[in-house]
């Protein structure tokens, strides 16, 4: 019990740089800075630190030779091939948000991407679905990924759920 208390379930033992990937979920501006998401996601983000912690968190691991992968969510113009099963979803149909190529899809300045991080767009819940995120991390030979992200009670942890599905330790 004191193991989930601590939210980990077990030791999974070292840690290897080398095979190690930080998934930066949703660290953009669109979500923690204006639009509809920002009116939602940003008093909670600013007030709690988590853009200055997290970017301490990315500056480490690439001080150590951690991949670092953003995964940024956005959608075809018209919102073409976006599920229609969620309230999120809906919302950016709506308000005619979060469409690919638009400046509000970009990653916030505190965070912004260095030349050796990848960025994929997806266009679902959980950031392995609908675009080539697992391909990149298994061709890097990534076996270990950590998280963070805006939403965390949905697209980090639908994430999370599928990355230990697909057998990466979390």
């Amino acid at each position: 019990m004191k193991g989930l208390l601590e939210n980990r379930l077990h030791d999974i033992g070292d840690i290897e740089p080398a095979r190690t990937a930080i998934l930066a979920i949703h660290w953009q501006k669109n979500i923690v800075e204006t639009g509809l998401f920002g009116s939602m996601f940003a008093p909670v983000v600013h007030a709690a630190g988590v853009v200055p912690h997290t970017a301490r968190v990315l500056a480490e691991a690439r001080r150590h030779g951690a991949f670092v992968v953003y995964v940024n969510i956005g959608f075809r113009p018209g919102h073409a091939g976006m599920p229609r099963n969620n309230a999120l979803f809906n919302s950016a149909l709506r308000s005619g948000e979060q469409i690919l190529g638009t400046p509000g899809l970009g990653v916030i300045d505190e965070l912004a991407p260095h030349p050796q991080d990848v960025l994929v767009d997806h266009g679902f819940i959980s950031a392995f679905f609908g675009c080539d995120l697992l391909n990149v991390l298994l061709m890097r030979g990534i076996d270990t990924i950590a998280f963070t992200g805006v939403a965390t009670n949905v697209a980090v942890d639908h994430s999370v759920r599928d990355a230990a599905q697909f057998g990466f330790r979390t």
